[in-house]
């Protein structure tokens, strides 16, 4: 979808294969700084504003934006506000907003979502629930 939109997207070709022993990462875990390591070095070396990273079954995405010449790290909730807040602020999808979050996930969004009269409905996490 991002090269649609004329981005340049540069993968981290040794983490596009299947390897399970995660053998270009020190974790797999897109929250834990240490799995960045590699995608810093293609950021640095291509220039790159952005970097997306997830987990290896796709089900986390993290996030690090270009500020000052420095990246800044937004953790899964961190990315869950960002992204409530602008779709709350400019986009009316349903005349009672509402939110789906995990019993796992921060709070914050629960004094968001209120200054658009909208709700939170809590969920399990995972595929079970």
């Amino acid at each position: 979808m991002l090269r649609r939109f004329n981005y340049n997207v540069i993968p981290v070709k040794e983490q596009c294969k299947y390897d399970e022993n995660f053998t270009y990462t020190k974790s797999p875990n897109p929250e834990a700084r240490e799995s960045w390591d590699l995608a810093l070095k293609y950021a640095q070396h291509y220039g790159a504003d952005i970097m997306l990273a997830t987990d290896p079954d796709a089900d986390r995405l993290a996030v690090a934006v270009k500020h000052n010449n420095e990246f800044r790290y937004f953790n899964g909730n961190e990315m869950g506000i960002i992204f409530a807040y602008y779709i709350l602020k400019y986009k009316q999808l349903t005349k009672r907003p509402y939110i789906v979050s995990s019993y796992v996930s921060t709070n914050l969004i629960d004094r968001i979502i209120a200054k658009y009269n909208g709700v939170v409905y809590r969920v399990g996490t995972g595929f079970k629930w």
